[in-house]
Parts: C-alpha cells; sequence; structure tokens
C-alpha cells in the first residue's frame, strides 16, 4: 500500500470522526429542546387536570352543600352513592402529570372558605423554579389561569 492511498484513508477516518461529533452535538441539542417541552406539556397537563378537578369539586360542593372534608378528599369525587356515576371518571384523574396525587385539605389554609388544591411540580417538593414549581390554586403569581 502506498503512502497516498494510507493519507487518504487516514483522511476519511478524520472525516468520518468529524460526522460523528457533529451528529452527536445536534442530538444532544435536539434533546435539550426536546425536554424543555416535556416538562412545558407535563405542567400545562397539570394545570388543564386541576382546573377539571376544582370543576368537580364545584359539582360536589353544589349538590352535597360542602366541599369534601380534608379526609377522604378528592377519593370522594371518585366514590359512587347508590349507583350514580363520580364526579371524575376514575382515580387518574386525581394525579397530576408526574403520576403523584394532588394535594387537597378542605377547608383550605390558604382559601379558608373553600380548599387548597395543589401540585408539587416536577419535583414532587415544596417550592422550587420553573417546571420544579408548585402549581396552586391560590397563589397569584402562578394561578392556574396564567
Amino acid at each position: 500500500m502506498g503512502e497516498r492511498a494510507r493519507r487518504e484513508r487516514a483522511f476519511i477516518l478524520v472525516e468520518m470522526l468529524a460526522v460523528v461529533l457533529i451528529l452527536g452535538l445536534v442530538a444532544i441539542l435536539v434533546m435539550v429542546n426536546v425536554m424543555r417541552r416535556v416538562d412545558w406539556a407535563r405542567v400545562e397537563t397539570t394545570k388543564v387536570k386541576m382546573r377539571a378537578l376544582e370543576g368537580a369539586l364545584e359539582m360536589f360542593q353544589v349538590e352535597e352543600r360542602s366541599y369534601p372534608a380534608t379526609d377522604p378528599g378528592l377519593m370522594a369525587l371518585v366514590s359512587t352513592r347508590d349507583g350514580e356515576r363520580g364526579f371524575v371518571r376514575d382515580e387518574e384523574a386525581l394525579e397530576d402529570a408526574w403520576r403523584r396525587r394532588f394535594g387537597y385539605e378542605s377547608p383550605g389554609r390558604q382559601r379558608r372558605s373553600s380548599y387548597d388544591l395543589w401540585s408539587f411540580g416536577r419535583d414532587g417538593a415544596a417550592g422550587g423554579d420553573g417546571p420544579d414549581a408548585d402549581i396552586t390554586n391560590w397563589e397569584t403569581g402562578r394561578r392556574l389561569d396564567r
């Protein structure tokens, strides 16, 4: 094998490594952007599910003349009496987009005349920023209608 053939092979190998490196960088950029959108979608899904629960809680209040007590909490929306349909389809409706049960307290500490409803967001812990921020029905800065 001649010197020229060896140089051409080395050049092709360097080109291939450069292409693999570029493809890897593009893949990383795409994944970062996709993950941001997934987090945003989960936050928005949680807000929509909370609005639906608020509607179910209001229907419960009209029918029962009070909101469910903290115990049994949101499960009161699922259970049926006398074979009647519940206020939500199933227990999955009581979970946020990260498949954790919504927090519920009635009477609420924040909304004393009704109830508090919340999700701790992506991290599952109180506080946080961005997708880790709590989603509540009482904080002005993070209201559900935003």
